[in-house]
């Protein structure tokens, strides 16, 4: 999803998060190319999820902000939410790929520009090999 800067990517995070640890049993990973968003962010959300830990305690252990595509270590199903994720993707595009091609692995990307804007240029080229489908 592109929404432009400083227009509440990490506030649509933080809900998708929150929708999904409260109704199902599945691990969220929040995914940031670098500590400086990742720690801004759990610690803007963190009344959130409290609020959510206390209703539900499991929640605290599914609950994962991470630097890096890469730091997601858990196999099998999980919910990758995804900031800032033309970085993240485009720094390594076949480890992301390993990371996100696999069975019951639900992906959600967020980023201020989904592609190049270039029609048939490499970053529409490589969203619509994976599948993405790009809303704005």
């Amino acid at each position: 999803m592109e929404v432009p800067a400083g227009q509440g990517k990490s506030r649509i995070a933080a809900g998708i998060a929150y929708l999904i640890l409260a109704t199902s049993d599945v691990p969220v990973y929040m995914v940031y190319p670098n500590k400086g968003l990742r720690n801004r962010d759990e610690r803007e959300q963190a009344d959130l999820f409290t609020v959510l830990h206390k209703i539900k305690p499991d929640t605290k252990k599914r609950l994962h902000y991470v630097v890096g595509i890469g730091s997601v270590k858990k196999p099998g199903e999980c919910v990758l939410i995804v900031d800032e994720s033309d970085e993240v993707m485009f720094k390594n595009l076949k480890t992301f790929w390993n990371k996100i091609n696999k069975e019951g692995r639900s992906v959600v990307c967020l980023t201020a520009a989904a592609d190049d804007k270039y029609k048939g240029g490499v970053e529409e080229k490589a969203l619509k090999t994976m599948g993405f489908k790009v809303y704005r």
